[in-house]
C-alpha cells in the first residue's frame, strides 16, 4: 500500500547542497546596484543599454495604420519591449533624429490590419538617457537600512538574502522530487482500471506541467494537466494520513501565521486577521499539513546529499531540471543567463513588486499645482513620477499579502487587478523606474524641477 513505511523506503532524493560564494555575493550586489540605477539625459546618439523616449507610425502605402498619438512611449534599447528591427534603426540616432524601416508582419499577428503586410515604420526621437548605476559605497548601503554604511554588513545582509533564496529552491526541488516519486508508486501500484486521463497524467514524469511553445510568445503551461495532477496527488497524501496518523500541529500553523504578518506593516492586525477568518486559517492548515506529510515521507525516503553551485541551482530551476552532482562545477567567466518562464520569477525576485501603490492625477502646469505636488512628497512614502501615461502619485506601502519569499498569500482570492497583471515583462526584467520620464523621490529633488521649470520659483 502506498502510504506504508515500506512504500514510502523506495523513494530516493538528490538534495541540492550549497556553499555560497563570493562571487555569488557579489553577482547579486551588481543586481541590486542596476535596480536602484538612475537616468540621465544625454545628447549622444543612442546606445544598446539606453531609455529611449519616441513618437512613430506605421504606414501602409499612404494610410497610417499604427500611431503612438502624441505621448511619447519609452524603452529599453536592446530590450525585448520593441521588435529587433525597430530598435537597430534607432541605434546611433539622436534627440531630433528620424528613422523608418520596412517589416513584413507574420499572417498569425494578433492584429488583423497588420497580418500579412509590409508596414513602414517611422520613428522620431524624442530624448536619449543614459543609466547610472550608483556606485558601490556608503552611501549605497545605507539605502538598505544600514545607518553606518558598513558595506561589510551590507555582504553580509546580501549572503542572509541569498540563503533565504537557497533554502526555498532547495524545498522546491526536494519537494517536487518527493510528488513525482509518490506518482511513480501510484503508478506502478495502481490497478488496471485508471481512469484514461489519470494514466496519461501519471505516464508525464516532468517536473513541471506540460507546455506548448510557439514562436515569439511565452510557453502556455497546460493547467488543466496540473490540476488533475493536483488531484492524484491530494488522494494520495489522504491515503497517507490516514495510514500513519498525521495531524496538523497547531504550534506550526501559529508559526507560519506569525511568519507571514511579521513581513506586513502591521504583524498583530494581520495575525488577527488570519485567526478570524476561517478561509484564511484554513488555507494556513492545509499548507503545514503539507509541509508535515513531505517532512515525514522525506523521512522515509533515502536522501543522499549533492554539493551544487548557486548558479547550477537557479539553473536548474529555471529549466524544470533535476539537480545533478556538482562536485567539479567550475563557474563559467560570465554569470549565467537564466531564462525564466513567468510562474517562476517570483521566487528569483529581490520583490519590488506588491511594495507599493500608484495613483494617477491630473499633469501638474501651475506654481500652485506643483506647490501641491510638493505637499504630497513632503510625507513619508510619498513619491512622484511622469511616465508615458502621464503623473502618478507613488505610495510605497507593502501589500499584506505578499509572503516573504515573494509569493502571494490570497492567490486564489487576489483583487482584479492583481489578475489583469502580468509578468511577462516585469520588474524582474527591469526597475519600473526605467520606465520614468521624470522621478521625485522627495521634497528637495521636486523642488530643484520647479526652480528650473519656473524662472521665478518664488511662491
Amino acid at each position: 500500500m502506498i502510504g506504508s513505511l515500506s512504500t514510502l523506503r523506495q523513494i530516493k532524493i538528490k538534495r541540492p547542497v550549497v556553499v555560497i560564494s563570493e562571487r555569488d555575493v557579489e553577482g547579486m550586489l551588481e543586481k541590486l546596484r542596476k535596480q536602484r540605477a538612475t537616468w540621465s539625459r544625454v545628447k549622444r546618439g543612442a546606445s544598446p543599454g539606453d531609455k529611449i523616449v519616441v513618437k512613430w507610425s506605421g504606414w501602409i502605402r499612404d494610410e497610417k495604420v499604427i500611431d503612438s498619438g502624441k505621448k511619447p512611449i519609452s524603452f529599453i534599447l536592446g530590450s525585448n519591449q520593441v521588435a529587433d528591427r525597430l530598435q537597430n534603426a534607432i541605434i546611433g540616432s539622436r534627440a531630433g533624429d528620424r528613422s523608418g524601416v520596412i517589416i513584413k508582419h507574420h499572417m498569425s499577428d494578433g492584429n488583423a490590419r497588420l497580418a500579412g503586410n509590409r508596414i513602414k515604420y517611422v520613428c522620431e526621437v524624442i530624448a536619449v538617457y543614459e543609466k547610472n548605476v550608483p556606485p558601490l559605497n556608503k552611501r549605497f548601503a545605507r539605502s538598505f537600512g544600514i545607518k553606518d554604511g558598513s558595506l561589510k554588513k551590507l555582504r553580509k545582509l546580501v549572503r542572509n538574502i541569498l540563503r533565504d533564496q537557497i533554502d526555498d529552491l532547495v524545498r522546491r526541488e526536494v519537494r517536487e522530487q518527493l510528488l513525482n516519486g509518490l506518482l511513480q508508486i501510484y503508478k506502478a501500484e495502481a490497478s488496471d482500471d485508471l481512469d484514461k486521463k489519470e494514466v496519461k497524467i501519471l505516464e508525464s514524469q516532468h517536473l513541471y506541467p506540460k507546455k506548448t511553445h510557439v514562436e515569439g510568445e511565452a510557453a502556455n503551461y497546460d493547467f488543466e494537466a496540473q490540476r488533475n495532477r493536483s488531484q492524484v496527488l491530494s488522494r494520495i497524501a489522504e491515503n497517507i494520513i490516514k495510514e500513519n496518523s498525521i495531524a496538523v500541529d497547531q504550534s506550526k500553523v501559529e508559526v507560519a501565521i506569525d511568519a507571514i504578518a511579521a513581513a506586513t506593516e502591521n504583524p498583530e492586525k494581520t495575525a488577527r486577521r488570519y485567526h478570524n477568518n476561517h478561509q484564511l486559517f484554513s488555507k494556513v492548515e492545509a499548507a503545514v499539513l503539507e509541509s508535515q506529510v513531505l517532512d515525514f515521507i522525506l523521512e522515509q525516503a533515502k536522501v543522499r546529499d549533492e554539493p551544487i553551485s548557486y548558479s547550477r541551482l537557479c539553473r536548474d530551476y529555471a529549466t524544470g531540471e533535476s539537480a545533478e552532482t556538482d562536485v567539479n562545477y567550475k563557474q563559467p567567466a560570465q554569470p549565467p543567463i537564466i531564462e525564466l518562464t513567468p510562474d517562476k520569477k517570483c521566487g528569483f525576485c529581490v520583490r519590488s513588486c506588491c511594495t507599493y501603490v500608484t495613483q494617477k492625477i491630473p499633469t501638474p502646469r501651475t506654481k500652485e499645482d506643483f506647490s501641491h505636488l510638493l505637499w504630497q512628497v513632503s510625507h513619508e512614502h510619498v513619491e512622484a513620477y511622469k511616465d508615458n501615461d502621464g503623473w502618478h502619485l507613488m505610495f510605497k506601502s507593502r501589500c499584506q499579502h505578499l509572503l516573504p519569499n515573494g509569493r502571494c498569500g490570497n492567490y486564489e482570492h487576489r483583487m482584479q487587478v492583481c489578475r489583469k497583471h502580468s509578468n511577462k515583462y516585469c520588474e524582474f526584467d527591469a526597475a519600473a523606474a526605467d520606465g520614468f520620464e521624470l522621478e521625485f523621490k522627495d521634497y528637495d529633488s521636486l523642488l530643484n524641477y520647479c526652480k528650473q521649470r519656473f524662472s521665478r520659483w518664488e511662491y
